[in-house]
């Protein structure tokens, strides 16, 4: 009858027109009912991850580590969604990042909890069939500073010293 027309529209930012499927795919005076038309384009080759980085791949188990997700092209009008994960007991990356339109990376962060002993793993990063992983080892803390009062001293006087952690105490000694 004329009253509903199938129309699709591409999901790619820099593709924007609307597309009458009745005038540039059906023949005059044919009799097809449409409800509606679905078409779907996964991200492919236009976009993709193009990178995951993290600032240290090696740090106290009680500090967090910054990362970044780069795409190999600016976000479409409804953003994108990467997915993050993390292979170490003593880490906790977010579930997902967004990308706002526009945007061509994202930092995150991975939280950390301190340790005992050394946990190496990854830090993962998956937009559609790509997963992108990097390295993260977390070690016990260290010391950050040690002082003493006074610094020149005789004979038996006493000294006071202090000594600071890199983080509030943790497990074990």
């Amino acid at each position: 009858t004329g009253a509903y027309r199938p129309w699709a529209r591409d999901a790619i930012a820099s593709h924007t027109d609307w597309v009458n499927l009745g005038q540039c795919c059906l023949s005059p005076g044919s009799r097809q009912s449409y409800t509606g038309a679905w078409l779907f384009r996964p991200y492919g080759a236009e976009l993709q991850l193009r990178s995951l980085t993290l600032k240290s791949a090696e740090v106290a188990g009680c500090k967090s580590v910054s990362g970044t997700v780069t795409l190999t092209a600016p976000a479409p009008a409804a953003g994108v969604v990467v997915t993050l994960g993390d292979t170490l007991a003593a880490a906790t990356a977010p579930a997902s990042v967004k990308l706002l339109e526009g945007a061509p990376s994202k930092n995150f962060t991975v939280k950390t909890v301190a340790v005992d002993a050394r946990q190496s793993g990854t830090v993962s990063a998956t937009l559609g069939s790509t997963t992108l992983s990097q390295p993260l080892a977390l070690r016990p803390m260290g010391m950050l500073s040690v002082s003493l009062t006074p610094t020149k001293v005789v004979g038996t006087q006493p000294v006071a010293g202090t000594a600071k952690l890199e983080c509030k105490a943790g497990p074990g000694p």
